[in-house]
C-alpha cells in the first residue's frame, strides 16, 4: 500500500483541507498526550484486504466530537498513515452548520449526511433527507470501489451515557458486500464531551481494532433463519455487538449482555 490514494475525484465528498488536518493533529497531541492502538495486527490485515482490492468499512462507537480527531491521530501516531489517508469519515450534515464544527471536520475527508436519529419535520426535510442518503450511497460505494475507507459510526449519533445505543438498520446500506472491521474507542467523551466547545487535557484515549468482518459470508450463515425485513437490523447488530467486545463492560450498554457469548442469528435482534 505504498501508492497514494486520491479520492478528491468522488463527487459528493469533502475532501480533507491538508492545513487544517495539521492543526488538527497538533490540537489532539496537546490534547490527548496518549492513544493506545491495540489490535494493530488487524490494520495490517486491513493493508492486505485492500492491496487484494476487498472493499473496507470501519465501524466506531460514537461518543464525542473528537471522536475523528482521535482516530486519525492513532492510525498517524502508531506507523498507519497510509490507511489514515485512505480514510472517510461518515458524518451529519448538522457540523457544518456551526462555523467552529465546520472547519475542524475540514480537515478530515467526508461524506455528510442527513443524522439518522434527527427526524426530517416536513415535506421539505424529508425531501432534504431523502436526497442527503442518495448522495452518501453513491459516494460511499465510489470511494470503496477507488480504494479508500468508510469509517462510520452505526449508532447514528454520539451516545449521552457514554454506553452503546442500538445501531440503526439503514446503516445496513454501508455495511453490505463489503469487509467490515469493528473498533471499539473510548476515552473521547472526557477530552470533549458533549455540550462542550473547549477541549480538556488527558492522558490517554484507547482504540481498540477487532479482526476484519467478511460481511457477505455472515449474511449467508443467517439468510436462511432470519425474516427478510429484520435482516438490516440483524447485520448493523452483528457488527455493534462485535464494537462492544472490544469495549470495557462500562460501555457496552444494551449490547453488554449479548457480547459475552458468540452471536447466535436467531438473537441478533436487540430491538422490536
Amino acid at each position: 500500500m505504498s501508492e497514494r490514494y486520491n479520492h478528491g475525484a468522488v463527487k459528493d465528498v469533502k475532501k480533507a483541507n491538508p492545513l487544517q488536518l495539521l492543526l488538527n493533529e497538533c490540537l489532539t497531541r496537546i490534547y490527548i498526550e496518549n492513544i493506545l492502538l491495540s489490535g494493530q495486527e488487524n490494520l495490517e490485515e486491513v493493508r492486505q484486504l485492500i492491496a487484494a482490492g476487498e472493499k473496507v468499512v470501519f465501524a466506531f462507537n460514537h461518543l464525542s466530537n473528537f471522536d475523528a480527531p482521535a482516530i486519525i491521530s492513532a492510525l498517524r501516531r502508531h506507523g498507519f498513515q497510509d490507511i489514515a489517508q485512505r480514510t472517510v469519515f461518515i458524518l451529519g450534515a448538522k457540523l457544518l452548520l456551526n462555523k467552529l464544527t465546520s472547519k475542524f471536520v475540514g480537515g478530515y475527508s467526508f461524506i455528510p449526511v442527513w443524522p439518522p436519529n434527527l427526524k426530517p419535520k416536513n415535506a421539505e426535510q424529508e425531501k432534504m433527507a431523502m436526497s442527503f442518503t442518495y448522495k452518501s450511497i453513491r459516494a460511499t460505494r465510489s470511494v470503496i470501489k477507488q480504494g479508500g475507507i468508510i469509517a462510520l459510526f452505526p449508532e447514528g449519533g454520539r451516545s449521552r451515557t457514554s454506553q452503546l445505543i442500538e445501531g440503526y438498520p439503514a446503516i445496513s446500506h454501508y455495511l453490505e458486500g463489503n469487509w467490515v472491521v469493528p473498533i471499539g474507542l473510548y476515552g473521547t467523551e472526557t477530552v470533549l464531551p458533549i455540550g462542550a466547545l473547549i477541549p480538556r487535557k488527558k492522558s490517554y484515549v484507547a482504540m481498540n481494532v477487532g479482526k476484519p468482518i467478511d460481511i457477505p459470508a455472515v449474511k449467508a450463515d443467517f439468510n436462511h433463519l432470519i425474516p427478510r425485513e429484520e435482516k438490516r437490523g440483524t447485520l448493523v447488530d452483528y457488527v455493534m455487538i462485535e464494537i462492544a467486545k472490544l469495549l470495557p463492560d462500562e460501555y457496552q450498554g444494551v449490547y453488554r449482555d449479548i457480547s459475552k457469548t458468540e452471536p447466535a442469528a436467531s438473537t441478533l435482534v436487540i430491538g422490536n
